[in-house]
């Protein structure tokens, strides 16, 4: 975790351990860091895959409401 945090650079070991661990929040800025030191996809991880969602949901009513349909069917079918 410290070689990892001191690689990347500008992550604290401590934090980043918390992180993966579920305990401290995930930073999607520093996810893309790390994605991209490992060689990794962009979005690999999918907490920047749901924070692009969710900024394009953000930006578009129209994907908003059409979202929130499906979503509100699958629920019905479970």
């Amino acid at each position: 975790m410290r070689g990892l945090a001191r690689e990347v650079g500008g992550l604290d070991h401590a934090y980043l351990s918390r992180m993966i661990s579920g305990i401290a929040p995930v930073n999607v800025d520093h996810v893309h860091r790390i994605s991209k030191h490992l060689g990794l996809a962009d979005d690999y991880f999918p907490e920047v895959r749901e924070a692009e969602v969710v900024e394009a949901i953000r930006g578009d009513p129209e994907l908003r409401d059409e979202v929130y349909v499906k979503v509100k069917r699958r629920r019905r079918v479970m």
